[in-house]
């Protein structure tokens, strides 16, 4: 028997913070004396991704 149920990893969001870049959107760079704000490239600069266990979905299937 299957169940769906909230995905426990994004508490049913279906996103998670960015590891990359720990979810701050990015970081700031200095280059020559001058400091610029990079976005993450990974989750185009919001800081959250697509939740890898639920595929931003929400829920999972569990098996009883």
């Amino acid at each position: 028997m299957s169940r769906e149920v909230t995905c426990p990893d994004c508490g049913g969001s279906g996103k998670v913070s960015c590891s990359d870049c720990g979810g701050e959107g990015g970081e700031h760079k200095t280059y020559g004396g001058e400091t610029k704000w990079y976005s993450c490239s990974y989750c185009e600069g919001t800081g959250r991704k697509t939740c890898s266990r639920c595929n931003g979905w929400g829920k999972i299937t569990v098996f009883d």
